[in-house]
Parts: structure tokens; C-alpha cells; sequence
């Protein structure tokens, strides 16, 4: 085989490969969306665990469907099953990075409730009504409060006692990691229990420098 003929055969399986990736994502995509709509995996309460779950599925069928269409596909393309597995296992871990920053945060973000209760009134709302409405309707009406003290049961975190929840040692653990993430990605620190330490004002500023 000549150089011009193996540059050809290195285009054509890149181009290949490329392909099966898209199409590996594509159906992954379109296999999670159907078994969650499906209600098949309602069993798992916590939407996270849910989608992850859903998307494992899908990978591993996508990975299987893949590999036997390879199986079709002319030999001179080079392809084999592994390929097809290989395509499956990229599409779950690329779909799974979009879930978690996607619907797992549509689920359970603040500033979209916020923005729905906003766009509900079709007026302009004051910080004190949408505080009020947090209240009432997230907090009270949804008990999201609750929901959050039940999933974090589940995960192990948390563990109910006769006068009330306390962290379990798992859940010391992930604190302690969650404070990690807070400073290494300057995070807000007061989410994790970390105290703020106070900003120089004017003043005070001005005050050091008249000791200086």
C-alpha cells in the first residue's frame, strides 16, 4: 500500500469513527429520554441516581446495538465489536457530564424557580415577594426541605435519630470534600459551613494606611 493509498485508508476510518461516536451519542440520548418518559426506572425516588441509571442502560444498549451493526459494516473499514462498546461507554460518560450540569441542576435550582414565580406574575416582582414566595410555595407547599433530608437518607448521609438528623460518618466525609471543592473552586464558602472572613471597607483601609 502506497502513502497515497494509506492516507486515504487513515481519512476514511477517522471519518468512520467519528460517525459511530455521533451516532453512539444519539442513540444513547434518544434511549435515556425514553426510559425515563417511560416511567420504567420510577422505582428510584432521587431524580440523579434516576437519570444515572438511565443513562448506564443506554449506554450498554447502545455499545451492544453498535456492535452488532458492525458486524454488517464492509471489513475494509477496520471496525469490530470493541469499537461499538468503546462508542457506547463514550456517549454514557459524555451524556453524563451534560446531565449533571442540565436537568440535575433545572431540578433543584433556585434562580429558575426564582424566574418561573417571575415569569408566573407577568409583572415585575419585588425581592420581598419573591422571598415570600420561596417561602410558601418551595419551602411549605413543596417541602423541598424535606425532599432534600429523605434523599440525603438514601445516599447515606444523613441518618434520622429519635430527636432528630445527624450526619453519618459517610456524610462527614462528603462535608469535608464539599468544603474542599468550595475553596479549590472559590465557591461560595457559606454553603458548605465555612465561615466568610470580612472584606476591608473603605474605612478601615483608610485606617491602615494612616498607621502606615
Amino acid at each position: 500500500m502506497n502513502f497515497s493509498e494509506k492516507r486515504t485508508s487513515a481519512v476514511l476510518t477517522t471519518g468512520v469513527l467519528v460517525a459511530l461516536y455521533a451516532l453512539a451519542v444519539v442513540t444513547c440520548l434518544v434511549l435515556c429520554i425514553a426510559l425515563l418518559q417511560s416511567g420504567a426506572l420510577g422505582m428510584i425516588s432521587i431524580v440523579f441516581y434516576r437519570g444515572l441509571a438511565a443513562l448506564a442502560l443506554a449506554g450498554c444498549l447502545t455499545g451492544a446495538a453498535l456492535a452488532l451493526l458492525i458486524r454488517r459494516l464492509p471489513n475494509r473499514l477496520a471496525l469490530t465489536a470493541r469499537d461499538g462498546f468503546n462508542a457506547g461507554l463514550i456517549a454514557y460518560l459524555a451524556l453524563m457530564a451534560v446531565y449533571a450540569v442540565g436537568p440535575t441542576a433545572a431540578d433543584r435550582s433556585l434562580s429558575i424557580f426564582i424566574l418561573s414565580q417571575v415569569e408566573r406574575t407577568q409583572a415585575p416582582m419585588t425581592k420581598e415577594a419573591a422571598r415570600d414566595a420561596f417561602v410558601e410555595i418551595y419551602v411549605n407547599e413543596w417541602d423541598q426541605v424535606g425532599r432534600r433530608l429523605s434523599e440525603q437518607e438514601i445516599s447515606g448521609n444523613l441518618e434520622r435519630t429519635p430527636s432528630g438528623w445527624r450526619l453519618t460518618k459517610q456524610g462527614e466525609s462528603f462535608m469535608r470534600f464539599a468544603r474542599f471543592l468550595a475553596l479549590t473552586f472559590d465557591t461560595d464558602p457559606r454553603i458548605t459551613g465555612l465561615k466568610v472572613p470580612p472584606r476591608p471597607t473603605s474605612q478601615s483601609s483608610a485606617s491602615a494606611g494612616n498607621h502606615g
